[in-house]
């Protein structure tokens, strides 16, 4: 017989909407079905459903969101256990789909399903296993809890799905499924409203901030939650939000503390790589610290997609091995807009831009509120010479966010379509900002780059190395609308130096 699961992928490939996504050829089709597998039963498959909140305070969503992904989280430790990715599974929320519909989108066979209602200390846990070959409800269970109890809850839910599934634990299996990260259940609340917001990005950062100090402040002893203020300061500073020097220091401490806390914590590996790469520009230590984190949990998305993106192809030029990283995490997680507009960008960033603009278009059907997707098919629109497409993606996202990066793309696509007064005038608008906020220097340099101002492009990059500007340290080796300024005699060593970084120094 052949592998329901693996049959189902090359049927959801030829119905597929997008043509790049199906196969282009009959001959096609055929090698892929001749690499089936005779086998006589799938390994067993799940997906965990984001549990519904029944509670009147719209706020215990984040919690309800959180018991879901720490169930993933649990399962993906088993071995022998396909487990549907966090993000491609909460792409169903709020969605009136079918558990059939949704077990065929994510290549399992089995659906956890769930529901809770908080009342001050106590908590109501439903949860459902569904078989979704027939229908069939596998399992069921309802828990009243103490508040306290929430961990206890989520391992049996773990381990009763182990149980039904007929999962063997390999004997190195640790004793608890779900790992125990504070005994204070407020700050556990508080993490999991920040990492919710963190997801989001955008204006969402300084908010996920505040959760996550409050969380640390309840618990000092919190690595995860440490490890999430050193996140929500590293995406302050990247995106250009806030100065450098206001945010990566502290980032890096806590990120240090976190991975002391709790040497095994993936977020907190994942946390200290970033900020070694972007901020210390020490390359062996980030690439230590990432595979450290993937070690530990191999489908952390978050993780594999910033080893393979940032550090691999963005920071070191190993561009063909950073887009192997990036395609396991599309594979892992293929309903993600997220991982599917890295994928876009890694395809960018080795120059084949049709297929980038191809990944972001989907990247946009599937998030069409995602900041990052569409400046992504924004620029991805400009990279394949359609200049109005870019503008027509870039005008509304400047009018909407006035994002310093959205005029990093709106002013080389101006430009190059012939539209030169209203790229001056975008540039002018940032110029006067500069005045009372913070504008990346990298931006100044790919906008003068565009207006042919070169002089003025190598001034902004020097400023741009005083300043430890984060948008030079991801964008500087490969960005396309850069070129020009690369090609210069001067930017040879304006990189050295951008670089080098004194050891130990904060």
């Amino acid at each position: 017989l052949v592998a329901p699961s693996a049959l189902q992928q090359i049927v959801r490939r030829c119905l597929a909407k997008q043509a790049a996504q199906r196969f282009a050829t009959l001959r096609e089709v055929t090698a892929g079905l001749g690499q089936l597998t005779p086998t006589l039963v799938d390994p067993p498959s799940i997906a965990v459903l984001p549990f519904s909140s029944l509670s009147p305070d719209p706020e215990n969503e984040y919690f309800s969101d959180g018991i879901s992904e720490e169930i993933i989280n649990a399962l993906t430790q088993i071995k022998g256990l396909h487990v549907a990715a966090r993000t491609s599974s909460f792409s169903f929320k709020g969605k009136p789909i079918p558990v059939g519909e949704i077990a065929a989108r994510l290549n399992v066979r089995h659906v956890l399903e769930g529901s809770v209602r908080k009342a001050g200390d106590r908590v109501r846990v439903t949860a459902q296993l569904v078989d979704s070959s027939n229908g069939y409800q596998l399992w069921s269970e309802r828990y009243d809890r103490e508040l306290a109890d929430i961990f206890d809850v989520q391992d049996q839910i773990a381990r009763a799905i182990v149980d039904r599934l007929k999962v063997a634990l390999v004997h190195d299996q640790p004793t608890r499924l779900v790992k125990v990260t504070t005994e204070n259940i407020e700050a556990y609340q508080h993490y999991l409203k920040g990492r919710a917001m963190l997801y989001r990005r955008g204006p969402w950062i300084p908010r996920a901030l505040e959760s996550f100090q409050t969380a640390v402040a309840l618990d000092p002893d919190y690595a995860q939650a440490w490890a999430g203020v050193a996140d929500s300061y590293t995406a302050l500073g990247y995106t250009g939000v806030r100065r450098p020097d206001q945010t990566m220091p502290a980032a890096l401490q806590a990120a240090t503390r976190a991975t002391r806390l709790d040497p095994e914590s993936t977020e907190a590996h994942n946390a200290l790589a970033i900020v070694a790469l972007l901020w210390e520009r020490d390359f062996e230590k980030a690439g230590r610290e990432f595979r450290e984190a993937l070690a530990l949990s191999p489908q952390y998305l978050q993780a594999r997609c910033w080893f393979g993106l940032f550090h691999l192809q963005w920071g070191i030029g190993h561009y063909d091995d950073g887009l192997v990283e990036i395609q396991r995490a599309f594979d892992a997680d293929p309903l993600s807009s997220y991982a599917t507009t890295v994928l876009s960008f890694g395809l960018a960033t080795v120059g084949r831009f049709e297929e980038a603009l191809v990944q972001a278009q989907v990247g946009v059907q599937y998030d069409p509120e995602s900041f990052l997707a569409r400046w992504e098919l924004g620029h991805a629109y400009s990279w394949t010479g359609r200049y109005e497409d870019a503008i027509a993606i870039f005008e509304p996202l400047w009018e909407e966010t006035s994002h310093n990066w959205v005029a990093m793309g709106l002013i080389p696509a101006y430009a190059s379509a012939g539209r030169s007064a209203a790229a001056r005038d975008i540039y002018q608008a940032l110029l006067r900002r500069r005045e009372t906020e913070y504008i990346p220097p990298f931006v100044f340099a790919t906008a003068s780059a565009a207006l042919g101002e070169q002089d003025a492009a190598i001034a902004f990059c020097e400023a741009a190395v005083e300043g430890r500007d984060m948008s030079m340290a991801l964008f500087m080796r490969w960005w396309p609308d850069f070129e020009r300024v690369r090609a210069d005699h001067r930017f040879g060593d304006i990189a050295r130096r951008f670089n080098s970084r004194p050891a130990g120094r904060i």
